[in-house]
């Protein structure tokens, strides 16, 4: 008989899985906030991995990258702390990204992604993302409060009253305004506009750290005896939560 034989040498295959959380909720602001991105080999032989890391603006700045315990500052200094590193098939390893939320992010949904690609088949790669969401805050302050001023009877001719209106949130907000005579109404005093509309509602929008100032025009009956006083009240109430109000 005759016979003969053939080697089947296999040949390397590249696969790639990086993870990391769905979301995360830091405060905003908040600072040294870390999200972990495990690199994974998939592959059916050893690799190492290279990453890409893009800024992802909206208010959080990434400041550092951490692996093996070692501070990076850079996306390329870590890349070269990984080509020294060899993952073994299965095997994984964990990055941990570093950063910053600012003021004003609020309620916003921010990603930030980590692409994984293998050194050995560039062509390979897979990417994770983590939404950052922080919990947005609302807070509104008027000013001044208790204020007092003399006019005389306006003959239908408005009078105004400036207030300032502030978003002291972490979250752009809008506000229902609305103007009004508080306690028992003396007759003196009658509402007739809004920041120049007429009626005594209106809205704004004020950004987060961020004021505005509202102008309630009002009018002086003719007739009313001096000394004679009615209280305007102006009230700011967050759209987002309607229990937060000044």
């Amino acid at each position: 008989s005759v016979s003969d034989s053939v080697s089947v040498t296999v040949g390397f295959l590249a696969g790639v899985n990086p993870t990391s959380p769905a979301t995360v909720t830091p405060a905003s602001p908040s600072s040294a906030d870390t999200i972990a991105f495990t690199l994974q080999n998939v592959g059916n032989g050893t690799d190492t991995a290279i990453v890409a890391i893009p800024a992802p603006g909206g208010g959080l700045t990434i400041t550092g990258y951490v692996f093996n315990g070692t501070n990076y500052t850079s996306v390329a200094n870590l890349n070269a702390a990984l080509a020294t590193y060899t993952l073994a098939s299965g095997a994984t390893a964990v990055i941990k990204v570093v950063y910053d939320v600012g003021n004003g992010a609020g309620g916003s949904t921010i990603p930030v992604s980590l692409t994984q690609t293998s050194k050995r088949s560039p062509t390979t790669s897979a990417t994770a993302t983590t939404n950052v969401q922080p919990p947005g805050t609302r807070a509104v302050a008027v000013t001044p409060k208790n204020a007092t001023v003399t006019q005389l009877p306006s003959n239908g001719t408005p009078y105004t009253y400036t207030f300032t209106v502030a978003n002291n949130g972490n979250s752009s907000d809008t506000y229902n305004l609305a103007a009004s005579i508080g306690g028992t109404p003396a007759g003196a005093v009658t509402i007739v506009s809004v920041n120049g509309v007429a009626g005594t509602t209106g809205t704004a929008t004020i950004a987060s750290g961020g004021s505005t100032t509202i102008t309630v025009g009002y009018t002086v009956a003719f007739g009313v005896a001096a000394g004679t006083s009615d209280k305007i009240v102006f009230t700011a109430t967050s759209q987002a939560v309607g229990t937060v109000t000044d």
